[in-house]
């Protein structure tokens, strides 16, 4: 072969080896805390976008205040208000960083972002300062992988097209609150196209809400308020949920999806539920709680449009069944309902009431709908209800087997006894063993509880992390919780420098029946509960702080106070005896808050038309500011004519200025905060000066005038001079 004839194959090869060859991965940091610009997310994006083949944005800091006026995105169409377009395939470290949102809007009384309220709705009259945007939008064949990330105060997570893969592992979004433009746009929307697959992982959801209405078709029922946090009804893929936990959602759905869902181990607490339309879902070892003061519209289990669902070695507990007037004609009445054609299977569950007199159905089957509960092995536990007795679910769920009585779960529900109320009842206080437990056999061989999501990994622990079998593995509960040594702690609620937590009642263990409960709660890292033995320390080594929060073994709620405002805590909780403390409870976080301070107003007038307002900087109570909303109309009217936000806490003044002379005016002005908080306004009232009077010419200087205008009018003159004219 010839030298020529050698490099024109050596040419050749290296071509080859370069299109066959794979894609390098980059990686691309995130160094900016701002939504765009170098270093800026929207830039490590568009690099990653710019080259073929899978790649890495790293997150190195935090960033904050994201909103469409810095992100670029003012005015965006909403399907594309989302910080960043991905267009290749992506993996998003957060490496445990956040992302903060920043939009503002503002009522005419002063207040700022108000869940259920929509800013453009003009019934509103809301002043939009600026708007939320959304996380990533997923043009066709992307697949995306989040890990690590912590979202706050946007309006979304993701919009996905047509054969896109979404991966959250180990994410949480806190207030996912959409205010844009017509206000009804999921968390994880499917845009446009099928195929669309979503995984989530070991993640946390807490607080959302949308304004959207989707209407399904009446008379079955098959309706809901809002559009769901997950919403998928394109033809939409795989749907997959483990070890996750939604929570605290402002009347919306969780799910709503026409595809396979396969869910593990996860809480839904106090959100909206599900509907399942025209695809299978398997629900295992999960754990469904309604709200403590209702069931309200968005509370339904509903599969339709012949769709399915198990629900499997699960819980679900709800204060009462209230479908009033609105429901009647939306949702339509249950709790588990199967319409058009579709199925529900109870398999090794428990449904509970907590007042179940309200006259109201819990299971409904509508227009070739069905709803069926399996035997032993296998048995299902279900509160009877006034309008059907237990006579009637046994007839509904043609399952003569069904068990209704008492021990079941506590025939009770409300904020101070959380979780109690989906635990079950070791027995009746008489001697009476509680029908759920170890009521489920051979779950050791035959009847074990396994993954819906791969099909095959055996599932150990229960919904709060207890071993899930007992008898050497041979049986377990009814539902998703078994009883254990270790407390499932709660915290219902926070205050000015305290929380409010309650727990679950442990087994007594060998050693002695439970005398008292202790609490171990710190700032740093939170601590894995199995690694602290008997001692109170984070995650770090750093030693708690050990109390005492009850003296009685069934007293099951405490509180923690002389907390620092705005600190996060971490809190523990085991039950003790005369030998000592058990196991620690699961750990659980929480932040409180004070009174946000009224800023004292002052007004001076500067002019007939300007005032100036001065005021003092308020006590935060521990809450991050977000901005100072001045406002001012006509004194005594009640409505403002104008209003300004100001987003520097160390700004305490500014002037007005277009005033009306002579005239009554009121001023206010509120601190706010991030998390949509605001302090009680300061008001002031000034009546602004008459206008400064003409000086008066006299006798003398207005005939002097006159003249010399006449002269230069009769001079056909076109240009003026001032003239200063003397006095009488």
């Amino acid at each position: 072969m010839s030298v020529v004839n050698r490099q024109i194959v050596g040419v050749l090869a290296v071509f080859l080896l370069m299109i066959s060859s794979p894609a390098w991965s980059d990686t691309y940091d995130v160094t900016s805390d701002s939504c765009s610009g170098p270093g800026s997310f929207q830039a490590a994006v568009a690099a990653a976008n710019s080259r073929p083949g899978p790649d890495t944005v790293s997150f190195q800091t935090d960033v904050n205040g994201v909103r469409d006026t810095v992100c670029g995105l003012s005015g965006a169409d909403p399907a594309d208000a989302y910080m960043a377009r991905v267009t290749d395939e992506l993996v998003i470290e957060g490496n445990g960083y956040s992302i903060t949102g920043g939009s503002r809007w503002i009522t005419p009384d002063g207040l700022s972002n108000v869940i259920g309220l929509c800013p453009a709705d003009k019934d509103v009259q809301a002043t939009i300062v600026s708007n939320p945007v959304g996380l990533v939008a997923l043009e066709d064949n992307v697949k995306v992988t989040v890990n690590d990330l912590q979202l706050h105060g946007l309006r979304a997570i993701a919009a996905l097209r047509a054969d896109t893969d979404l991966t959250l592992n180990r994410v949480t979004a806190q207030r996912t609150i959409d205010f844009y433009r017509f206000c009804d746009t999921g968390a994880i929307f499917l845009v446009s196209g099928e195929n669309q697959n979503v995984t989530i992982n070991d993640s946390v959801f807490e607080e959302a809400w949308n304004d959207g209405l989707v209407v399904q078709g009446r008379p079955d029922g098959n309706q809901f308020w809002g559009n769901a946090f997950i919403a998928g009804f394109s033809s939409a893929g795989t749907l997959s949920i483990s070890n996750s936990w939604f929570g605290n959602f402002a009347g919306i759905p969780v799910i709503d999806w026409d595809g396979a869902v396969n869910i593990q181990t996860t809480e839904f607490k106090d959100t909206g539920f599900m509907n399942i339309r025209g695809g299978t879902a398997t629900i295992v070892n999960s754990l469904i709680m309604g709200d403590a003061a209702g069931q309200g519209l968005h509370q339904r289990i509903m599969a339709s449009d012949g769709g399915s669902i198990t629900l499997e070695a699960s819980t679900v507990a709800v204060s009462l069944l209230d479908c009033q007037t609105v429901c009647q004609s939306t949702t339509g009445p249950g709790l588990i309902i199967a319409t058009n054609n579709a199925s529900i299977e109870l398999k090794a569950s428990a449904i509970s009431v907590g007042i179940p007199d309200i006259p109201d159905v819990l299971i409904r089957e509508a227009t070739g709908g069905n709803v069926t509960a399996t035997a032993a092995p296998n048995p299902n536990w279900v509160q009877p209800v006034t309008p059907q007795d237990a006579a009637a679910l046994k007839a509904i769920l043609d399952q003569p087997a069904l068990l209704t009585d008492a021990p079941g779960l506590p025939n009770k529900f409300a904020a101070a006894f959380f979780y109690e109320a989906a635990t079950p009842l070791a027995d009746d206080g008489g001697g009476t063993p509680g029908l759920l437990i170890d009521a489920v056999t051979g779950a050791d061989s035959g009847n074990e509880l396994l993954s819906p999501i791969d099909g095959v990994s055996p599932i150990t622990e229960d919904i709060f992390g207890n071993p899930r079998t007992e008898a050497a593995g041979t049986v377990r509960n009814i539902g998703a919780v078994q009883l254990g040594l270790a407390p499932t702690l709660h915290l219902t609620a926070t205050g000015d420098a305290l929380v409010d937590l309650n727990w679950t009642r442990p087994t007594d263990p060998g050693s002695g029946a439970i005398t008292s409960y202790e609490v171990c709660f710190g700032t740093g890292t939170v601590p894995d509960p199995s690694a602290l033995g008997s001692d109170c320390e984070d995650g770090g080594g750093n030693p708690g702080t050990v109390q005492t929060i009850s003296n009685a073994p069934d007293n099951l709620t405490g509180q923690v106070t002389a907390l620092v405002n705005g600190e996060t805590y971490w809190f523990l909780l085991r039950g003790a005896n005369a030998v000592g403390g058990g196991p620690w409870s699961n750990p659980v976080i929480g932040t409180s808050y004070g009174v946000i301070g009224t800023p004292s107003l002052t007004v001076t007038s500067t002019s007939c038309s300007a005032v100036l307002l001065e005021w003092t900087q308020p006590d935060l109570g521990g809450h991050t500011f977000a901005g100072y909303t001045v406002s001012w109309g006509l004194g005594g009217s009640g409505t403002a004519t104008g209003t300004i936000f100001i987003p520097d806490y160390n700004t305490l003044s500014t002037t007005i200025s277009g005033l009306n002379c002579n005239t009554n005016y009121s001023f206010a002005v509120t601190a706010s905060t991030v998390d949509g908080s605001a302090g009680s306004s300061g008001t002031g009232t000034v009546l602004t000066p008459p206008a400064s009077p003409v000086p008066a010419l006299g006798m003398r200087g207005s005939i002097l005038l006159a003249l010399v205008m006449l002269g230069i009018s009769m001079a056909g003159v076109r240009r003026f001079h001032c003239l200063k004219v003397e006095g009488p």
